[in-house]
């Protein structure tokens, strides 16, 4: 079962009959107008961003709220909006939205207990898989992403004055 997990982060848009989810490939001329739209969507989000609504685990921060998808860019950095104030959520759209830098783009939506056994508790209602294009500059470290290896997170947004709840 590991195996098909592994092939499941690496390759996110293959079709199997076993997924409990849907999988929709954008690439090619689709991308400006969806880029376009994702970006949009995602400002309007930041609008909803209150700290107040922010709950600090062991496992990191989440919104009480959620209104965040997941985003994975090259399967090694995830991204959580809903959680970062609006400033981060610009650094992450300048940085990681911008079509000359994006290859595809894969989204997988469907049933949350099943992405949640493969990408963690994070997982709100979509997972927005970005594949940067290999010659392209990508600095991963926008949207208060902490980096653990070659890959990372933005997961633990907790300020020093922040309770931390033990689960």
């Amino acid at each position: 079962m590991k195996f098909f997990h592994i092939l499941t982060i690496v390759l996110p848009c293959l079709s199997f009959v076993t997924f409990a989810q849907n999988a929709t490939q954008v690439e090619g001329k689709d991308l400006p107008s969806f880029i376009s739209n994702l970006t949009q969507q995602v400002y309007e989000d930041t609008i909803k961003f209150s700290r107040d609504d922010l709950l600090h685990t062991q496992v990191g921060s989440r919104n009480k709220k959620g209104y965040s998808k997941l985003y994975m860019i090259n399967g090694k950095y995830a991204y959580k909006l809903d959680i970062i104030a609006g400033e981060l959520v610009e650094q992450f759209v300048k940085e990681v939205l911008v079509l000359d830098k994006i290859e595809s783009i894969c989204i997988r939506q469907g049933d949350i207990s099943y992405s949640q056994s493969i990408y963690g508790s994070h997982v709100v209602d979509e997972v927005i898989h970005i594949k940067i294009k290999a010659k392209a500059r990508f600095n991963p470290k926008v949207g208060g992403l902490k980096k653990k290896g070659k890959t990372g997170n933005n997961f633990e947004q907790r300020l020093d004055n922040e309770i931390l709840i033990r689960i």
